[in-house]
């Protein structure tokens, strides 16, 4: 919660405190679906703070993790494509995150599936502030 706070509030910084704070608790084995979009948010965060160099290796690390335990759905193969498109400066980034709030709308017909995913971070609510 407080890490959404500072993140919205574009206190990267204080985000990272934050993020470094959840990063050592054991949560990758006492809550995995809150640990893989802490792991997310992570990539989120090191793109708002300009370590891009760190993007590709975080990225596929989250991949890896979330392929061993089943858990690649729809949600997951759109943030991942997103983030390893922004990584790349070729990309239009207004189409890209355009494009990406409409495939992310697509999925989230189903209302509980939506509702599981946001409870941990508004995603939309990010993206519609980068534009």
């Amino acid at each position: 919660y407080w890490f959404q706070i500072h993140f919205y509030g574009n206190d990267y910084k204080g985000s990272q405190r934050l993020m470094q704070l959840l990063m050592q608790k054991e949560l990758h084995e006492t809550r995995p679906d809150m640990y893989q979009h802490i792991l997310l948010q992570n990539i989120l965060l090191h793109h708002s703070l300009g370590n891009l160099d760190s993007l590709p290796y975080l990225i596929q690390s989250l991949q890896r993790l979330l392929i061993k335990q089943h858990q690649m759905g729809s949600f997951e193969k759109i943030m991942l494509d997103f983030v390893r498109k922004m990584n790349l400066k070729t990309s239009d980034q207004r189409s890209l995150i355009r494009d990406t709030i409409k495939r992310l709308n697509l999925a989230f017909k189903d209302k509980s599936y939506k509702e599981n995913v946001l409870t941990y971070f508004n995603y939309l609510l990010w993206l519609e502030r980068c534009r």
